[in-house]
């Protein structure tokens, strides 16, 4: 983030935020609870919607394991009101930056902060020279399809389980 000083602070439709770029092991205090707890409330539902069902050991495990980093976004009184979360890995032998989750505490929805924390996150992907941005979206969502799809023009990407398998429930979409 040092790079990019201007995207530090989101000043815009009546919200104030920090924001900062932290690897996991930079996590203080009870930060990893609070990006939890925004997630939990935000996705509980649409996984019990799924066969496989929410499993809350599973998904810490999967927040702390291979090098996880978050884009971290606190109100004026310290307080974590959004985040994204991302590896960078490879798909298909291709160097990808995977955004496992882009969560908005529901008083923050609509007024961008989700929408600014994916161009941080692309032009992070882009400055690690990333070939591409690698999301997953549950099929049975429809403003996460729309916020992706419509909003930020994302498009399935050739390797979706949606084009292998299609008992899948989930879509994978990129953006290059």
């Amino acid at each position: 983030m040092e790079t990019l000083i201007p995207f530090k602070k989101y000043n815009r439709n009546g919200v104030d935020l920090s924001i900062e770029c932290l690897h996991y092991d930079q996590f203080e205090g009870d930060m990893f609870e609070s990006v939890f707890s925004i997630l939990e409330h935000n996705m509980k539902a649409e996984y019990d919607a799924c066969y496989w069902g929410w499993n809350e050991k599973d998904k810490r495990d999967e927040m702390k394991e291979k090098n996880p980093w978050f884009i971290i976004a606190k109100n004026s009184e310290s307080q974590i009101v959004a985040f994204a979360h991302f590896k960078f890995d490879f798909d298909e032998e291709m160097a990808v930056l995977y955004c496992y989750e882009v969560q908005v505490s529901e008083d923050m929805r609509g007024k961008g902060v989700g929408k600014f924390l994916m161009q941080i996150l692309e032009l992070i992907g882009s400055k690690a020279e990333m070939l591409k941005i690698m999301i997953t979206v549950f099929k049975h969502n429809p403003r996460a399809i729309h916020f992706f799809a419509d909003i930020l023009k994302y498009s399935d990407d050739e390797t979706s389980p949606k084009f292998m398998d299609l008992s899948t429930r989930k879509n994978t979409a990129t953006r290059l």
